[in-house]
């Protein structure tokens, strides 16, 4: 239940974020500026997190057991400030809308339903990168025409697959996913 509870609240953030992002309510700077709040309360509330029942009730409900707390929402913001820093607003709402809804149906759909695994890691399904792709793609496409669309997405939802490594650390799918398909929706705007 927790994972719905995450990937329910990763679409409906993302989507306020590439709805921020596209009519310029929102730009890199004040996302970075998020980032760096999180990245501090995340770490206070790490030390204090024991200490009060609040927090540690608050994170059990939403949060993966992790050493940092509020990891994957700080790269979240990351990814997205990144995103609006490197590309267009009409881009960056894009590439987030793919990772908001590409991610989180990839993942929900590969464990309800998946039964094949990738060779790329062996915990993610393809049925899951498909239902993946196709929520990527058809949310995008709100923005975009559908081929850039959802080619922008295939590519962002394969490479979200494996883990990808900088030396023993694992570079978080928050991170990849809106760069690339950003990269690719950039291309084609051409």
């Amino acid at each position: 239940m927790r994972e719905i509870r995450r990937k329910i609240g990763h679409i409906f953030l993302g989507s306020l974020v590439a709805a921020g992002i596209f009519w310029g309510k929102i730009d890199a700077f004040f996302l970075f500026g998020i980032s760096f709040f999180l990245l501090g309360f995340f770490f206070i509330v790490r030390k204090e997190r024991e200490k009060h029942f609040f927090w540690k009730e608050f994170l059990d409900f939403f949060e993966r057991k992790t050493n940092f707390p509020g990891a994957s929402v700080v790269f979240f913001f990351v990814g997205c400030a990144l995103t609006a820093a490197f590309f267009s607003q009409k881009e960056a709402a894009a590439a987030i809308l793919i990772l908001s809804f590409g991610d989180s149906i990839s993942h929900l759909w590969g464990r309800k339903f998946g039964k094949r695994t990738t060779f790329l890691h062996p915990e993610k399904k393809i049925e899951g990168t498909i239902a993946g792709i196709l929520a990527g793609g058809a949310a995008a496409s709100a923005i975009f025409p559908i081929f850039p669309a959802f080619l922008a997405a295939a590519i962002a939802m394969i490479l979200e697959i494996p883990k990808i490594k900088i030396g023993k650390k694992t570079i978080d799918d928050n991170l990849i996913v809106p760069i690339v398909a950003g990269f690719f929706l950039h291309f084609f705007s051409f």
